[in-house]
């Protein structure tokens, strides 16, 4: 905006009426020389494109008001799978459902959070198991989306409800091999075109969970998850997806092979274009 702002998030976006909403993407219209880099999200804990608040269905989505919301059914899921309250292939139908609901260029920018001040700690929640707290940083940050991490959850911090999820850091006795992980990750994600703007393939092969992300048929990567106490094979026999992309098509022409994954862990797989990355 004319004071340097960059965009504005609404808490509580559901006790703002359609016409505030409107009221406040338009002023911003109004007073940004460069409307194009300014952003409107608001805080909605279900999914925006079909929210009812007091009654009223709401038109989030629809043009002219919000531009993405907190994306905590994508913290739901996330525990959901990695706590064995979804399967693989239920955790496919319900982010395909996300990605059905949402228009695409809201999908892909929506606010992607595994924890919050007003949630219990990722750690606390998948029950101080390092192994699942990888996995859904994992996920957090290659999934589509612009993944947001709460303080101290980098390094493991834990904490029920608030005001217990706002402990203070642990400068004295940080994780330091997660806090690695993270910006490993970090650093991978930025420096792939696949998770900047590819395609999102949710699939599932038996026990696994995994989705690809496709800039083009030279640059993807592709995520498989296991997110059982048992070892488990990815086979190109078993994988499972419900688009009109051709991914059995693509992993045989990319010479893929079968992958074994270990209990609570994870495979990334690049395209040749991206191996040395």
């Amino acid at each position: 905006t004319r004071k340097g702002i960059g965009g504005f998030r609404l808490d509580v976006a559901d006790e703002l009426s359609d016409e505030v909403l409107g009221g406040i993407r338009q002023a911003m219209v109004e007073s940004s020389p460069d409307f194009d880099e300014t952003v409107l999200i608001g805080e909605v804990w279900e999914d925006a494109t079909n929210k009812i608040a007091y009654g009223k269905r709401r038109h989030y989505m629809e043009g002219g008001m919000l531009q993405s919301v907190m994306n905590y059914p994508f913290r739901k899921w996330v525990i959901q799978l990695l706590n064995g309250e979804l399967t693989p292939k239920e955790t496919m139908h319900v982010t395909m459902n996300l990605r059905e609901n949402y228009p695409a260029d809201i999908f892909f920018h929506l606010f992607n959070n595994i924890g919050s001040h007003d949630t219990e700690r990722i750690k606390t929640v998948l029950g101080s198991d390092d192994r699942k707290v990888r996995l859904a940083l994992v996920l957090l940050l290659t999934f589509p989306g612009v993944p947001c991490l709460y303080y101290g959850d980098e390094t493991g911090v834990e904490g029920g409800t608030d005001p217990d999820n706002r402990r203070m850091y642990p400068w004295h006795q940080q994780n330091q091999e997660l806090i690695s992980f993270v910006q490993e990750l970090s650093k991978k994600r930025r420096s792939s075109p696949s998770f900047q703007r590819g395609q999102f393939v949710p699939f599932h092969a038996g026990q696994l969970f995994g989705y690809l992300r496709l800039a083009s048929s030279a640059e993807w990567d592709l995520i498989l998850i296991n997110p059982t106490e048992e070892t488990a094979k990815c086979l190109v026999e078993t994988l499972r997806w419900e688009n009109d992309f051709s991914l059995k098509k693509l992993w045989k022409e990319q010479g893929l092979k079968e992958y074994q994954l270990e209990p609570m862990d994870f495979k990334w797989i690049k395209s040749k274009s991206r191996q040395d990355s």
